[in-house]
Parts: structure tokens; sequence; C-alpha cells
């Protein structure tokens, strides 16, 4: 199958979990900036807002650590812009 098959399922997850995910597995890489933003954009298409991003970016700090979250932070305020 090819990737396009996996990321369109719906039934198990909705494209904006999947955006979520992919946006919180870029930010516990670090140096993705360019991309957590790309993300971020799709997420506030999805419906959700910069501050409640921002909430779950800081929900998660214990597990992507401060630094990361800082940079994950900043990708999407310059998301919003």
């Amino acid at each position: 199958m090819a990737f396009g098959d996996y990321y369109t399922r719906t039934e198990i997850l909705s494209l904006i979990e999947r955006e979520i995910i992919t946006f919180f597995l870029l930010a516990a890489q670090g140096d993705t900036s360019t991309q957590m933003k790309a993300h971020a954009k799709a997420i506030f298409l999805q419906g959700l807002n910069k501050e409640k991003l921002i909430a779950l970016i800081n929900a998660n700090i214990a597990l992507i650590g401060y630094p990361r979250s800082l940079n994950a932070t900043t990708a999407v305020i310059e998301a919003s812009k």
C-alpha cells in the first residue's frame, strides 16, 4: 500500500487527529520548524485554533521537553500570522 492509502483512512483517526500526531512527532524530533508550521496551518484549517494548539503543547512539555516546546510554540505563532 502507498502512503496515501494510510493517510486517507478516516475510520480510525480523523484528519485533525493525524495532523496533531504528526505535529507532535515533528516537535519531538527537533529542528523541524518548517514542517511544524505547515502542519500547524493544516491543523488550523481543520478547526483547531492557535490557543488550543499551544495548550496542547504546554500539556506535553514533560514528553517533548521544554526547549522543543518553545520551538513548537514559535512555529504555531508563526503559522498563525
